[in-house]
């Protein structure tokens, strides 16, 4: 994308760093939009106060309202945004209810396997100008860490899957078979999504 020289300097322009302080300091930089369900007002930005009813973007410190979206899935504390947010573009970094990860940034509070969310993902990638998305999986029940033993001798997290049993190894007990359905369930909504995003020849 090749910018005209005033749009180029209104994304040079970088947000100090008071200013992400500050927003930090506001809030907890997460916004819970669990139940939001509409893209109205997706430009608008705004405080987390406002996130019941509406989607908000992280704008970009230019605040240039015609700048591309940058989504990030599975964002962690949102490091990635934070840093694709100072490049001048507005950013959605997204996390789970169960994100333990201090953020860099605010975040979007909200389950990727609801149809809800698919949903108004789906809708944003269709009616906005959506640069690239990036969905970092977590890898909790299918590391190869797990099994390894621990620097003390102590053997550490039992293996959850194998290379025949992609979906979860038999005989799990209840709590690592809940594991193992949420990361599957996550995957699958990953694997829909990339689809659907290669099909739109979006940026992934």
């Amino acid at each position: 994308m090749k910018l005209d020289a005033t749009t180029q300097k209104q994304w040079d322009v970088a947000s100090t760093a008071q200013d992400s302080q500050a927003a930090l300091d506001e809030d907890s930089g997460m916004e819970d939009l669990s139940k939001t369900d509409s893209a109205d007002g997706i430009l608008q930005g705004g405080d987390a106060d406002d996130a019941s009813n509406s989607f908000n973007v992280e704008t970009s410190p230019s605040g240039f309202q015609g700048t591309p979206i940058f989504i990030e899935a599975c964002a962690g504390c949102g490091i990635l945004s934070s840093v694709v947010q100072q490049c001048g573009f507005q950013v959605i970094p997204i996390d789970c209810p169960r994100n333990r990860h201090t953020p860099k940034c605010r975040l979007v509070v909200m389950d990727l396997t609801a149809p809800h969310a698919d949903q108004l993902l789906r809708r944003i990638v269709d009616d906005y100008q959506v640069a690239g998305v990036h969905i970092a999986l977590p890898c909790g029940t299918c590391s190869k860490a797990r099994g390894i033993p621990l620097p003390n001798g102590a053997p550490g997290p039992p293996p959850l899957r194998d290379m025949e049993h992609l979906h979860g190894r038999p005989n799990l007990t209840a709590v690592q078979q809940t594991k193992v359905d949420a990361a599957n369930q996550l995957y699958k909504w990953a694997d829909e999504f990339i689809r659907f995003l290669q099909d739109r020849k979006s940026v992934v």
